[in-house]
């Protein structure tokens, strides 16, 4: 699976962010119509004038159960869901509403709709894409669909135009996106146990070990993307050694802040290597040892030494440059895990993955000696750092479950601290007066 894609900036994967949300006749008695930018007047919650968050890129729905969240969660995820063999549409006719309607900030729409007063059967669904309109009636028989191929594969291939992919995160704790191979599902799938808990435990088990291995795959193809186009631009640094041996007997005279300028960028370049030599991005900078050989050089051999070692200088800097992305994705991943785990810790390195460590003996852990609330905070982080090119919305029923109120007070600013710059879309469904308190500004009340 390809997580990284160079060809598209942050603007091509916020070109259709969603902007509304339209349901009508959900549970066959339900109206809603939800704005996901802006904000909203939201009765039944007092007026505030200061807000932890204002991020249109976040969405949470509130309301007493049985209101329609996890329903409403569902039917987005489904309804953008562009894969044709996954049972999407299939889910949707098993929900009961009457029509379900998906705006875009850039004027596309998608609509599932069925006859007046019908709220179970066959639907139309209505795709307007980049100009581009398609429709097609699903009935849930495999042989009606056959009746009108194209039909069908201009809605799929217009749902995939959107490049929404999205993923959801269900209060079950299993993660369902196009995007995620469920063989590690299907293994679990014949067994049979008396406790229905050891079945989830193995699968939550199994699903953060998949998270792990999808973080570690993006993170290194990020890097492997930077290395690949700073080493284009190191080559050109032997170019420039060569012209500056060439041309040494024509040194310039002797300036005294030469050497002392060397000195200083050196220091410079030092400090900030130390971030990309923590995580093995680039081997370690030789500081030390180029301070030492500076260190009782003359004025009159600076010239010599600006010319052989600002190449190299100027070489490393961009191959930093070009690794940037990845440093931060690595740096701001290791730093949010880390601010919920206690007496352990999360550390990462390019050629081995991710590690979780005993603070107090220094002995390596497994995912599977996690609490359950590590295993949550881990398991979403990790796929939301995965997935921030390749997902454009990411569903969360419930995300405090396992979460103590100190944590479910941190996770929203780590939500949208590990996605920053990408764009992707969160909604979220939550009970918890922890996260209300903080987020009345992009509360959605259901019912």
């Amino acid at each position: 699976m390809t997580l990284v894609d160079p060809t598209r900036s942050p603007e091509d994967r916020t070109k259709h962010a969603i902007s509304s949300v339209h349901v009508r006749g959900l549970h066959g008695k339900s109206d809603y119509d939800i704005q996901l930018v802006g904000s909203e007047t939201n009765p039944g919650i007092a007026s505030q004038s200061l807000y932890a968050v204002r991020d249109d890129r976040l969405t949470l729905l509130y309301g007493s159960n049985g209101t329609g969240k996890t329903s409403l969660l569902r039917l987005l995820f489904h309804a953008l869901s562009p894969h044709g063999g996954r049972g999407h549409r299939k889910a949707l006719i098993g929900i009961k509403f009457s029509c379900f309607t998906v705006r875009f900030a850039n004027g596309d729409t998608v609509v599932y709709e069925r006859p007046e007063g019908e709220f179970q059967g066959p639907l139309a669904i209505r795709t307007t894409v980049d100009g581009e309109d398609s429709a097609w009636v699903y009935t849930g028989e495999p042989a009606e669909s056959e009746l009108h191929p194209e039909r069908r594969s201009s809605v799929l291939a217009s749902l995939g135009a959107l490049s929404i992919n999205p993923t959801f995160l269900s209060d079950s704790r299993a993660f369902h996106s196009d995007l995620i191979d469920r063989t590690d599902r299907d293994e679990y799938a014949g067994i049979r146990r008396i406790r229905v808990e050891d079945i989830v435990s193995q699968r939550r088990d199994a699903d953060l070990n998949s998270a792990l291995e999808r973080l570690y795959e993006y993170l290194a193809q990020l890097v492997f993307l930077g290395a690949q186009r700073g080493s284009q631009r190191v080559d050109g640094v032997y170019l420039d050694v060569t012209s500056a041996v060439a041309h040494a007997g024509r040194a310039g005279r002797p300036r005294k802040a030469t050497i002392p300028n060397l000195r200083t960028r050196i220091n410079d370049i030092g400090e900030r290597a130390e971030g990309f030599t923590k995580y093995g991005l680039i081997p370690e900078f030789p500081r030390r040892a180029l301070l030492g050989a500076l260190a009782d050089a003359q004025d009159k051999n600076g010239p010599l030494l600006e010319q052989v070692l600002t190449p190299y200088l100027n070489g490393l800097t961009e191959r930093m440059n070009e690794l940037d992305s990845g440093l931060a994705a690595i740096s701001t991943f290791v730093t949010t895990v880390n601010g919920f785990l206690q007496q352990k810790s999360v550390a990462f390195r390019i050629s081995s993955g991710t590690h979780i460590i005993d603070d107090a003996t220094g002995d390596p852990l497994v995912p599977v000696e996690l609490s359950s609330g590590e295993k949550q905070i881990l398991l979403l982080l990790a796929n939301l750092v995965a997935m921030r090119e390749s997902t454009a919305l990411f569903i969360i029923d419930e995300p405090e479950l396992s979460l103590n109120p100190e944590w479910q007070r941190s996770l929203i600013p780590a939500l949208l601290a590990v996605t920053d710059g990408s764009g992707m879309q969160l909604v979220a469904a939550t009970h918890s007066i922890e996260i209300m308190a903080l987020y009345r500004e992009r509360m959605r009340r259901l019912g």
